[in-house]
C-alpha cells in the first residue's frame, strides 16, 4: 500500500513474463482529489522505486472505454502497445521503458 498527500494505492508486481490477463491490477484516485499532481507522483515514485529494485519495465492495462485514464497513463509514459479482448470490453496493454538510475 502506498500512500501519498493521503491518497493511497495498492501496487502489485509480477515477475516477468506474467501479464495482466493473469494478474489484472487496479489503480485509482478519489475523485475529490483528481487534478492535483497525487496520481502522477504516486506513479513516479513507484517508477524511481521499481529502477531502484533493477526493474527495466512497467506494464499495465488501460479499460479502452476510459479515455480520461488512457490520456492519464499517456501523460505518464506509458505507450499502447495492443489491445486485448476481454470480457466486457477492450484493454489496452501499455508499457513504460525504466531507464536505469546511475550510480
Amino acid at each position: 500500500v502506498y500512500s501519498h498527500h493521503g491518497a493511497q494505492a495498492v501496487i502489485r508486481t509480477a515477475p516477468y513474463g506474467e501479464t495482466l490477463r493473469q494478474k489484472p491490477c487496479f489503480f485509482m484516485v478519489r475523485a475529490t482529489v483528481q487534478r492535483h499532481g497525487i496520481g502522477s507522483d504516486i506513479i513516479g515514485d513507484t517508477a524511481e522505486y521499481l529502477k531502484k529494485m533493477g526493474k527495466t519495465a512497467i506494464q499495465l492495462g488501460i479499460d479502452k472505454g476510459n479515455p480520461q485514464s488512457t490520456a492519464f497513463w499517456k501523460k505518464n509514459g506509458f505507450q499502447v502497445l495492443e489491445e486485448v479482448k476481454r470480457d466486457g470490453g477492450i484493454i489496452l496493454l501499455a508499457h513504460r521503458t525504466l531507464v536505469p538510475a546511475f550510480s
